[in-house]
């Protein structure tokens, strides 16, 4: 974690130069539901939107939620299971992962209840899934996780993820909250491309570095 916090641009150039994420519509259904999130304001709102419902239920898929073992609700059940827990987002709208005033104590416990009940996928440990939708919906605040990058980088065995998922909640937002204090100016290194939002600059850089390191998801 230190060495990433002290080489910070330099990982996130990896990222740009090296990024693994190029699956059809991969970037371009995540900027537009980024963009139809700003427009809509606020999390309620945007969870309200139906265009923004079904460009987030897009990048999910373009994003691999929904294949091989990930089973995605249909449509309607993913919008009625978001719309239930407009308050629970409303509750974390406007927080941002940079701000050192930030509770991390109460945003983690926030954040493992959305995991624990959002509902949008029928898997046994729905952490990846659930936490790249609640990226879109809080895009500054809560980074996506997943097995291929954010597991080795965190130096989790595959059964430990998969089993403790709640303690990986805690661990990756209270990480990312001390990298993004110590970076300070997050928001200066967002300029186009897959730099869209705080805390997906943080997951682009420890992207970075296990690409410059060469950390396998084996």
């Amino acid at each position: 974690m230190q060495g990433l916090l002290d080489r910070f641009p330099y990982y996130l150039s990896v990222f740009d130069e090296q990024t693994p994420f190029r699956r059809a519509g991969q970037l371009e259904l995540h900027v537009a539901t980024l963009q139809l999130r700003a427009k809509r304001g606020s999390a309620s709102s945007a969870i309200d939107d139906q265009d923004f419902l079904k460009s987030l239920y897009g990048a999910l898929q373009a994003w691999g939620i929904g294949r091989r073992g990930s089973i995605l609700v249909p449509f309607d059940q993913f919008s009625e299971r978001l719309w239930a827990q407009r308050s629970a987002f409303s509750s974390l709208d406007g927080q941002m992962i940079d701000d050192p005033k930030l509770d991390v104590g109460r945003v983690v416990a926030a954040v493992r209840l959305l995991v624990d009940t959002l509902g949008i996928v029928e898997n046994k440990a729905p952490l990846v899934a659930h936490s790249k939708a609640i990226h879109h919906i809080l895009p500054d605040l809560v980074a996506p996780i997943d097995r291929a990058y954010t597991r080795p980088f965190f130096g989790w065995y595959p059964n430990q993820f998969q089993a403790g998922q709640r303690v990986a909640v805690e661990e990756v937002l209270r990480a990312y909250h001390h990298i993004a204090v110590g970076v300070g100016g997050l928001g200066e290194h967002m300029n186009g491309g897959w730099r869209t939002a705080r805390s997906k600059l943080l997951d682009n850089a420890v992207v970075g570095y296990c690409l410059a390191h060469d950390l396998k998801r084996g």
